[in-house]
């Protein structure tokens, strides 16, 4: 079957495009993880996720999913009608009640991004469909910040999303892997229909890499 170039993949208004399914960049075999309206980000066979024009990825075109949108609201917001069932301890225990280890880790690694491959974004200057948030404290920004970042705490989150564009990949960051700030902020952004991603490790991964940071405010 002949390959066509995901950009043309024909969506009516009330279609979109189910992340995760198999194409062709440059002659090699991807994975495409997530998919904007003129990029998409695909994983290379090392793991690295990286972002390119949906043009340069190729595609058979009864392999790509679609489905049609869900009218109102986000996931989950026509629940708690009726008798409340037990709260579970987290939201990693109930998303791993309702998938096998194979399937969680799978989704994990699909909302991640690496530091080499922000990096590697950079130096290409592919950062066009792509809206980088610090979701730490003001003073914690101040002191130290990956270039081009905006700074959003994420007590003023909820307040400021909306300014931002839902056409581009959000990627959150935090302090570092023990913050647990940027993983509560891109909750945040998925309820509200973002495209939205994790920047592994945050600015203490960042730092730790030697990689280039901005000190002014």
């Amino acid at each position: 079957m002949s390959r066509v170039p995901l950009s043309k993949i024909e969506l009516a208004e009330d279609e979109m495009i189910v992340e995760g399914f198999e194409g062709e960049f440059d002659g090699s075999r991807v994975w495409v993880t997530a998919v904007l309206e003129r990029t998409c980000v695909y994983e290379t066979p090392d793991l690295e996720r990286r972002l390119v024009s949906k043009a340069k990825i190729l595609v058979e075109r009864g392999s790509v999913p679609i489905r049609r949108r869900k009218p109102g609201g986000a996931p989950g917001a026509n629940r708690g009608r009726g008798k409340p069932g037990p709260k579970p301890a987290t939201q990693t225990n109930k998303m791993m009640e309702c998938m096998s280890a194979v399937e969680y880790f799978s989704a994990k690694c699909s909302y991640e991004l690496s530091p080499m491959a922000l990096k590697g974004m950079m130096d290409q200057n592919a950062l066009k469909d792509v809206c980088l948030v610090d979701v730490r404290s003001i003073d914690a920004y101040k002191q130290c910040h990956i270039s081009m970042a905006l700074c959003i705490p994420l007590n003023e989150l909820a307040a400021k999303m909306d300014t931002l564009p839902k056409d581009k990949m959000v990627v959150a960051y935090c302090g570092g892997m023990t913050c647990g700030l940027a993983a509560k902020a891109c909750m945040e952004f998925a309820m509200k229909g973002y495209k939205v991603m994790e920047l592994i490790g945050g600015m203490d991964c960042w730092n730790e890499m030697g990689l280039p940071v901005d000190k002014k405010a």
